[in-house]
């Protein structure tokens, strides 16, 4: 009998802790998603900045040998650093997004390993007690 119990205690330890490796290991997987989602969204937000930086000095160029006045090269330079500014934001918008979805399934996967702990905890009660009034 106290073999059996023994058994039961070490066969639910290991379940439990076989449940913790998997969830770090799901923690570990979702961490480096959302690191390689944040690096791909950098890498294109770079790729932009550099076209864009290029057409705005090819503009800046081709105003000042054109001879156009000072106003309208402070114009550029100031159309240049709203749009600048608006694809920055752009690139934090899309980088909190994937950080606020990789909370939301992290979230619901703990949600589900806690239906899933308690689902299993309520089996062994019921399971002891179905022994009990077996005996």
């Amino acid at each position: 009998m106290a073999t059996t119990d023994d058994h039961k205690e070490i066969v639910q330890l290991l379940t439990e802790k076989q449940l913790v490796d998997e969830e770090e290991a799901q923690q570990e997987i979702e961490e480096r998603k959302l690191q390689n989602a944040i690096k791909k969204i950098k890498r294109e937000a770079e790729e932009i900045e550099l076209i864009e930086e290029t057409k705005h000095r090819d503009e800046i160029e081709k105003m000042k040998r054109e001879g156009e006045g000072m106003k309208q090269t402070q114009e550029a330079i100031f159309r240049h650093s709203i749009k600048k500014m608006k694809r920055e934001t752009k690139v934090i918008t899309r980088i909190e997004e994937a950080k606020r979805q990789q909370i939301r399934e992290t979230h619901e996967a703990k949600r589900q390993q806690i239906r899933e702990t308690h689902e299993a905890k309520r089996q062994q009660i019921r399971e002891t007690h179905e022994a009990k009034r077996q005996r």
